[in-house]
């Protein structure tokens, strides 16, 4: 059972990112569509997206020490950025790996614990999400008749269906819950004090942004980030004519699209795409010009992440060569 919901885990992403791709190009009219969209690009703004993007991780990587000072962790530059675009690398090929991978590439070359070193990108992660939710509310807000009344539209699909009745949903919900209880109450002592001392690290990683003194750098350098972000999406639209016309409405819609689509494959191989056509398509884009434009941001920053990631990951290792490793301060 564990083999068969791991391979479904990694299968049923990969398979969907292969079949959504095969879909684009499964005819030679579609085929010829996106071809022609993308010869009368304008390439020259796709050439500042990516410099945007890459700008973006640089800056992360420099705001991710904001959150490692507290713990007592100097750690530097140059790893923390190489390790942020080898994740990017690994989370392209294993869906949520690359958190991981950053912070055990970082607690390998600094010295860093992992708990509290995967603690702070999980408030990383926390702070983006807040943003991202802020960004999807206001646009759902203020694209409400285009967007949400087609939602509405398609869960109006599913209404008259009889109500379930939610009582065994909650006897299993509290089942597992009293099961993982009972099992952690005889578990082997050093066994829970293990996985105990584990999530207190993981919370003091949290806890950093509260405790940084450079609250003022941070959200500053999270605002450069954000924007960094927009305008490596909002640039694309002017190499295309048919693009360069929509108001912010239309663009935030096919971010927002595509920001949520990336979860649902490996880098959002397939989904990406496809979202953002499906959003620029309730403004009256063309099919094959929405995929096309959505498929040259997707191909040109994951040729980026690519290409810095495999980078990144052959000089971490030659760059913490004569290193020691960061020798934690004490923390008051």
């Amino acid at each position: 059972m564990k083999h068969l919901l791991r391979f479904l885990k990694l299968g049923v992403p990969i398979a969907l990112a292969v079949w959504l791709m095969y879909i684009t190009f499964d005819t030679q009219e579609k085929r010829d569509g996106l071809l022609a969209a993308m010869q009368q690009m304008d390439w020259t703004y796709l050439i500042l997206a990516v410099i945007f993007a890459w700008v973006s991780h640089l800056i992360r990587a420099r705001r991710w020490q904001y959150l490692m000072e507290p713990l007592g962790y100097g750690t530097r530059l140059w790893t923390r950025y190489h390790a942020v675009m080898a994740g990017y690398l690994i989370n392209m090929a294993i869906p949520r790996a690359g958190e991981a991978s950053r912070a055990a590439l970082t607690a390998k070359y600094e010295n860093t614990p992992f708990d509290k070193t995967f603690g702070t990108i999980a408030a990383e992660r926390i702070v983006d999400l807040i943003i991202l939710a802020t960004i999807t509310g206001l646009t759902v807000i203020s694209q409400y008749d285009i967007i949400w009344e087609r939602m509405a539209a398609l869960m109006s699909q599913t209404e008259g269906a009889e109500p379930s009745d939610n009582t065994t949903t909650y006897l299993i919900i509290g089942g597992v819950v009293l099961a993982g209880l009972l099992a952690f109450r005889f578990l082997g002592l050093q066994l829970r004090d293990k996985i105990v001392g584990f999530l207190r690290g993981i919370w003091e990683g949290l806890t950093a942004i509260l405790k940084t003194p450079d609250k003022g750098r941070f959200i500053l350098d999270t605002v450069l980030i954000w924007v960094l972000y927009l305008l490596m999406f909002i640039l694309p639209f002017f190499a295309m004519e048919e693009t360069s016309v929509l108001g912010p409405g239309a663009i935030m819609a096919a971010f927002v699209f595509g920001a949520f689509s990336v979860v649902l494959t490996p880098g959002g191989t397939g989904t990406y795409h496809w979202a953002v056509g499906l959003a620029l398509g309730y403004y009256g884009i063309a099919e094959s010009s929405g995929q096309a434009l959505g498929l040259v941001i997707w191909a040109s920053q994951a040729i980026m992440l690519i290409v810095a990631g495999a980078i990144s990951l052959a000089l971490i290792p030659i760059y913490n060569r004569a290193y020691p490793g960061h020798t934690p301060h004490p923390v008051s």
